[in-house]
């Protein structure tokens, strides 16, 4: 006997689910009106509408199964702090849509805009052998999964401290780059930082 929806058998673990598939929902308008995953998921999260543990689920339903990015798992080679180079370059880059997730040590995870430095901020380090996820999307009607794996390739080796090459395409001229619109909340550290 299949056991799925047995989860679903009490009213607050339907409640839960409900407000779930609404969340999702909303996501999904969001990232058809052009807003950025990241910055969508964290500003739901810094309103309290969703919660952390809701974001890996999100991301299977919308971004893989409905919109199909392009992805990459890389482990970080060495720790980098300083992610203006990576903002600075990839704020230009309005052809293509990008988001990472970060694993810290802790296991927490982050979503990052990389065009976004309130992101970067927010995690402050990304450290030595945690797994990043990259993901990206060609913003155009088009498909064009060899320029969205080119965008993951050339974030991870800023992310390595590499000099990269830009594609050209990575450009649309008629498309003026997004900002974000809530600022973040930040993050409560154990250690008190």
């Amino acid at each position: 006997m299949e056991t799925t929806y047995y989860s679903l058998a009490t009213k607050s673990n339907f409640n839960k689910a409900l407000n779930h598939f609404f969340k999702v929902n909303e996501v999904v308008e969001e990232v058809e009106s052009g807003q950025n995953f990241a910055d969508v998921i964290n500003s739901l999260l810094y309103d309290d509408e969703i919660e952390s543990d809701q974001i890996l689920p999100v991301i299977g339903a919308v971004i893989r199964d409905k919109y199909q990015y392009s992805y990459d798992s890389f482990h970080i080679p060495s720790s980098i702090n300083d992610f203006s180079k990576i903002v600075a370059e990839t704020e230009k880059w309005t052809a293509v849509d990008l988001f990472i997730v970060y694993f810290n040590a802790s296991n927490e995870v982050f979503l990052i805009n990389p065009k976004n430095l309130q992101h970067w901020e927010r995690v402050r380090e990304l450290s030595k052998d945690q797994l990043i996820i990259l993901y990206s999307k060609f913003v155009k009607d088009e498909e064009k999964p060899d320029i969205e794996k080119e965008a993951i390739n050339a974030v991870e080796e800023m992310i390595a401290g590499r000099d990269i090459f830009i594609n050209k395409e990575f450009v649309d001229e008629t498309v003026m780059p997004k900002t974000a619109q809530k600022k973040e909340k930040p993050v409560q550290r154990a250690n008190g930082r």
